[in-house]
């Protein structure tokens, strides 16, 4: 294709020549009254045109490898956002994007279907990353083999994929997904055909009853990011308990693990616990600011991550006042290390985009900061890429009032959703978060790595910090210092600790810097 490329603008710049080149000794032989108009004795003429063409041609092939190279970026840049390179699948991005399509255009049920490979981190642990990658191609090949027009299939990252299929009812769903898991068990590694490598599944599913609720594109993008979810929190039931097997989210599922009653249960009697994860400056590894993280220390289940109610508490609107208390708690931590003489860093505290559309949620943070007469500047806002499907004229006027007072505000989860890079021109933040998934998946090649560093490369001409999350190898962390990457979080620096454990840890870091 190069070569042909290159032949190509070759034989345009030698056209151009030459249609120049005749051109300029017709103007100049008509000029002098000359019968034989394309034969000019002037050599001076003859040599000007010569060279007049020359340059006139090597203008217009750089200009062809221009556009030529802009075309390509713009090919790189979707290929970035919307493609895996792994499968050649749309990735989640993409899944969103496409299934928002069909939503708003056609009436009917569907289903939403995350499948995902048992143990697929093992799997690559012990046969290899290329052993894994093949499964992955071999998964891909099945399941675009046997999905309808109409239907859309994703790679979502690690041995995740996405569906959106037609639905009938549960026992046609389920008994079409049982014959996907049972085709993908077949597989069979690529160094012998007698070996079998056991590649087993499971499927969660969400039925989509009423199309309607989907009319507006950017809520339907929203709403599908909270579908995934819940066929997530369904597969979330089995995975790594059954083989080859499917559940449906429904409200029993959703029972299984919170209730009503047990939200209320625990704010009368404060099961709601602040956890702080460090962060950590890449060059000199000393303590840089911590995420403020909520546990629910559960009367009876015992201590809950988020992911196990943060869910349900976006659906039901608690998630509101969940993050108006972390936010208190941190001011309040906040406040007393200064009062010790601590002089802390800051800390970021995730905000729900429920709260962007409150008329008071400017005012509510602005009054609790004077409470306890805090510097917004030791408080950050952490903001996901879900707020990219709401009025970006609203968020953009929040964001300068939160800037007006002197809160930062960051990212989170950079590379996770399909208006990352759109989200960077129309948004004003200060701090840039590479999603953990994100940066899993793609430091493990030369590609991925490149990408990785075009991110960092691309924050800092934007003025913004770069922070990785889920760091957990020093490979990883080397990699990020050698690109420039400012901070890093995660299992390999620090976990998540209590309010208290952190307190020493600033203590601490104050001491061996000298202060």
């Amino acid at each position: 294709m190069k070569k042909r490329s290159l032949f190509f603008k070759g034989s345009v710049a030698l056209a151009v020549w030459i249609v120049f080149f005749f051109v300029t000794n017709f103007i100049v032989c008509v000029i002098e009254g000359r019968e034989k108009v394309f034969i000019n004795e002037n050599i001076s003429v003859n040599i000007l045109s010569f060279f007049l063409g020359f340059f006139i041609s090597v203008i217009v092939m750089l200009f062809m490898n221009l556009i030529a190279i802009k075309r390509s970026d713009k090919k790189h840049i979707y290929e970035m956002a919307y493609i895996d390179k792994v499968t050649g699948l749309g990735n989640k991005n993409k899944f969103i994007l496409e299934t928002a399509g069909v939503l708003t255009k056609n009436k009917g049920k569907y289903a939403v279907v995350v499948l995902e490979v048992n143990n697929f981190e093992v799997i690559n642990e012990h046969f290899g990353l290329d052993e894994g990658d093949a499964i992955l191609k071999y998964i891909a090949d099945i399941l675009k083999a046997n999905i309808f027009e109409g239907e859309i299939v994703s790679r979502a990252g690690a041995g995740r994929f996405n569906l959106l299929i037609k639905y009938d009812d549960n026992d046609g769903v389920k008994t079409r997904l049982e014959m996907l898991m049972d085709d993908i068990s077949e597989y069979r590694r690529t160094d012998t055909e007698i070996s079998k490598c056991s590649v087993t599944s499971c499927c969660g599913i969400y039925i989509i009853n009423d199309t309607d609720i989907f009319n507006n594109l950017k809520e339907t993008e929203f709403n599908i990011s909270n579908v995934i979810g819940r066929a997530k929190f369904a597969l979330s039931q089995i995975l790594g308990k059954y083989m080859n097997y499917c559940a449906f989210y429904d409200e029993e599922t959703r029972n299984q693990l919170i209730s009503d009653s047990d939200v209320e249960y625990a704010i009368k009697n404060n099961e709601f616990v602040v956890y702080i994860q460090p962060k950590y400056d890449i060059k000199d590894h000393t303590l840089s600011g911590g995420e403020a993280l909520v546990r629910w220390n559960h009367h009876s289940k015992g201590f809950l991550t988020p992911d196990k109610f943060v869910p349900v508490f976006e659906k039901n609107g608690f998630i509101v006042d969940l993050d108006m208390f972390v936010f208190e708690t941190v001011c309040k931590m906040q406040r007393k290390w200064l009062d010790m003489g601590v002089n802390p860093v800051r800390i970021s505290v995730n905000q729900s985009r429920m709260h962007l559309f409150k008329r008071d949620y400017v005012e509510n943070l602005k009054e609790i900061l004077d409470k306890y007469s805090l510097p917004a500047e030791l408080i950050e806002l952490e903001i996901t890429e879900t707020i990219a499907f709401e009025s970006m004229d609203v968020i953009s006027e929040v964001l300068k009032r939160l800037h007006d007072i002197g809160f930062k505000i960051s990212m989170d989860d950079f590379g996770s959703g399909y208006s990352s890079l759109n989200m960077l021109k129309n948004l004003d933040v200060d701090v840039l978060k590479i999603d953990k998934g994100f940066f899993e998946e793609t430091s493990n090649s030369k590609r991925g790595q490149d990408i990785i560093e075009s991110i960092i490369d691309m924050a800092s001409k934007l003025g913004m910090e770069t922070v990785a999350e889920g760091v957990e190898t020093v490979e990883q962390a080397e990699l990020l210092q050698e690109n420039g990457c400012d901070i890093a979080q995660g299992y390999f620096y620090a976990m998540p600790m209590p309010i208290s454990d952190y307190e020493n840890l600033q203590i601490s870091n104050k001491k061996d810097s000298g202060e």
